[in-house]
């Protein structure tokens, strides 16, 4: 995805890589879905998450729990 998705989409593959298919917009979230890090992780599959949370720093899954907070989601 590149740096110039819609924000829409990089929110709605974000949502199913956090376990939501159908997520109402929610009016009260702060999340910037057009910041560099955020956009990327719209990319990030299932598998890379276990990678990094096992492997890496866990800056990935942190990423999506802030964001998944920020948006109800958790």
């Amino acid at each position: 995805m590149s740096e110039s998705a819609a924000p829409q989409e990089v929110r709605r593959k974000i949502a199913i890589l956090f376990g939501h298919h159908a997520v109402k917009e929610n009016p009260h979230s702060r999340v910037d879905y057009t910041v560099p890090e955020v956009v990327a992780l719209a990319n990030v599959t299932a598998a890379e998450l276990v990678k990094d949370w096992n492997e890496g720093d866990g800056s990935l899954a942190a990423l999506l729990f802030e964001i998944g907070d920020e948006e109800g989601w958790s």
